[in-house]
């Protein structure tokens, strides 16, 4: 990805499309894809500024959002506006349907383009880190208010922070597997939350241990449970690999030494 701005050697976004392909982009908004070890970059229109993300349609057009709104860019080099809102996070939730998050709330976005906003109290004041989806719950972690589950068949909202369990009421990613384990990475470490998916009921664990890598502040939409089964955490001390089938943790760190005299 040759590029003579420094914004463009740091990486914003990563993306994963339709057909395995992989998108990127970088703090300077450029936006590449990498496919068959090939890499190209998209050309879009002067409308679309400052990225945050993007994600391919079946129809070979993309969606992306920024600090301008949410648009869709059609394979015909149209460019439409769906929301005209600061927006960072994009899901898919079915073929033709995704879950966009913006500063004033978060939003549903069907065919043909149309947005309809979801309403439970306090989703005004939040900001959402990360998005997921388990089921007929939408998982949505939040800077500062915590961890909110969100039935879609009742509309109920429950909302989990430090009072209930969690390390830290700045939830940074969420990340589900294949058990309906839940598994947050927040501003002190990670915490396994186990969900009733009859019930909704949920109950918080805490994986971490203090003084090492489990407990450092987690990065923002850096978790993944790959087809291993073994969960990833990027934080700030480095990069956490985790087996939820034994409960062990596998990195190397070696605990900082003080020495008083």
């Amino acid at each position: 990805m040759p590029s003579a701005s420094p914004s463009d050697n740091r990486i914003a976004y990563l993306s994963k499309g339709l057909h395995h392909e992989i998108y990127i982009v970088t703090a300077g908004s450029r936006v590449w894809k990498y496919a068959d070890n090939r890499v190209t970059e998209l050309v879009l229109p002067h409308l679309i500024h400052c990225i945050s993300g993007i994600l391919p349609d079946a129809g070979g057009g993309y969606y992306f959002t920024g600090c301008e709104g949410c648009y869709y860019y059609s394979p015909d080099g149209k460019t439409t506006r769906i929301l005209d809102a600061y927006c960072n996070n994009l899901l898919y939730i079915s073929r033709d349907s995704m879950l966009v998050s913006a500063l004033n709330g978060l939003y549903l976005i069907g065919e043909p383009r149309t947005s309809r906003k979801i309403n439970f109290p306090g989703v005004d004041s939040c900001t959402f880190m990360s998005l997921r989806h388990l089921g007929k719950f939408y998982l949505l972690a939040t800077a500062n208010r915590g961890f909110i589950l969100y039935n879609t068949v009742t509309h109920a909202a429950s909302r989990f922070t430090s009072k209930d369990g969690l390390n830290s009421d700045f939830i940074y990613s969420v990340v589900h597997d294949h058990r309906n384990q839940i598994w947050l990475g927040t501003g002190r470490g990670v915490n396994k939350l186990l969900l009733d998916t009859v019930s909704g009921d949920i109950r918080i664990s805490d994986i971490s241990t203090p003084g090492d890598i489990s407990s450092s502040e987690c990065n923002q939409n850096a978790a993944v449970y790959d087809q291993q089964r073994h969960l990833w955490f990027g934080t700030a001390s480095g990069l956490m690999k985790f087996f939820p089938e034994n409960d062990s943790q596998r990195y190397q760190y070696v605990p900082p030494v003080v020495l008083r005299g």
